[in-house]
């Protein structure tokens, strides 16, 4: 599948829980994830950058990674829902991603989910991600991989569509519009390549997804 145009991530709130059902059948990525960052050590003051309602915050804190936390959510409608399901002692702030609103090198770790092929231009959110974690500080980027196999693709697509809840048509073309807009590893890679002298891997933790992994020089 061909790659669709970037364009930011529009979640009207009508498609509110929709969008929050999808999240909910697509979230076998979080154990992989969680167990990737405990295992680099990363753990203490940390921000959510843009993962909408795909957050694993709760999950970090419930291993105690994430002692301080912020939300930074550009979409005003998932800004607002975020504000109602976390818990009241996480910040959210409605801000875009490519000018956060943190004090450079305050963080101990960044995580962004479901996000990146989101961003118009990935390259200045990954450097503002890099500059509010301190030296050493890790940045991790998790979302779907276009390189994933069609077959996969086309069982979830199907397990979407057999979901018995009320528009699960739009679940489809929501998941499929995802995938198409996903990088693949090589193109993750060269975008990657601008974020030098730092650290940079990607990684594949499941069958469909990627995770670019910064660390701070």
């Amino acid at each position: 599948m061909s790659a669709l145009p970037r364009q930011r991530r529009v979640v009207p709130d009508e498609f509110m829980p929709l969008y929050a059902e999808y999240i909910e059948m697509v979230a076998a990525y979080r154990a992989p994830l969680l167990r990737f960052i405990e295992s680099y050590g990363a753990s203490g003051s940390m921000a959510d950058v843009d993962s909408g309602l795909g957050t694993i915050v709760p999950a970090l804190r419930a291993i105690q990674l994430a002692k301080a936390s912020v939300a930074i959510e550009s979409t005003l409608t998932v800004a607002r829902s975020l504000g109602k399901a976390l818990p009241t002692d996480v910040a959210v702030v409605h801000a875009e991603p490519s000018v956060l609103p943190v004090r450079s090198g305050s963080l101990s770790f960044v995580v962004s989910c479901d996000a990146l092929r989101w961003w118009t231009d990935p390259v200045p959110v990954l450097r503002e991600t890099i500059r509010v974690v301190a030296k050493g500080g890790h940045v991790f980027v998790h979302d779907l991989c276009r390189d994933a196999p069609r077959g996969i693709v086309e069982m979830v697509a199907m397990h979407l569509w057999s979901r018995p809840v009320p528009g699960s048509r739009r679940l489809v073309e929501w998941f499929l519009d995802s995938f198409r807009r996903a990088y693949t590893c090589e193109e993750v890679r060269r975008v990657a390549a601008h974020m030098q002298p730092n650290l940079v891997e990607v990684h594949c933790l499941t069958a469909m997804t990627l995770t670019l992994h910064i660390t701070k020089a």
